[in-house]
């Protein structure tokens, strides 16, 4: 991967590889904790689930509702939705995350996630 521009589309799941010409190569991983979250409805969701992470090993699912992350809580309203993505997901610092979630059946799991590197 070293030797390519990288292009992720998120809406069709697919990556898109094209070797660079001259430039120098990028050593910069994606790092993740192997979900994203999205605010549909007045609910937290998870809106994507990385394959091959964590995260999908432990069965974290699409739409599951996010209750808390890291003792933010009332992410049906938008604005702590904002500031858990900003605080949480874009701090480099934080390495890990507990997540309470709800799933399709009404059960309520917490899970711990560390941050991984992607496309490695």
């Amino acid at each position: 991967m070293k030797d390519y521009n990288t292009v992720l589309d998120w809406k069709s799941h697919k990556i898109y590889l094209s070797p660079l010409s001259k430039q120098p190569a990028i050593t910069q991983y994606i790092q993740s904790f192997g979900i994203k979250f999205e605010y549909r409805e007045s609910k937290t969701v998870i809106g994507f689930v990385w394959d091959n992470t964590d995260a999908q090993k432990d069965g974290i699912s699409l739409s599951d509702e996010v209750i808390a992350v890291n003792g933010y809580k009332d992410l049906d309203n938008h604005d702590n939705f904002c500031s858990l993505q900003k605080d949480i997901f874009s701090n480099e610092e934080i390495q890990q995350i507990n997540i309470t979630l709800k799933d399709k059946a009404q059960n309520i799991k917490t899970y711990t996630l560390d941050k991984m590197n992607l496309l490695n």
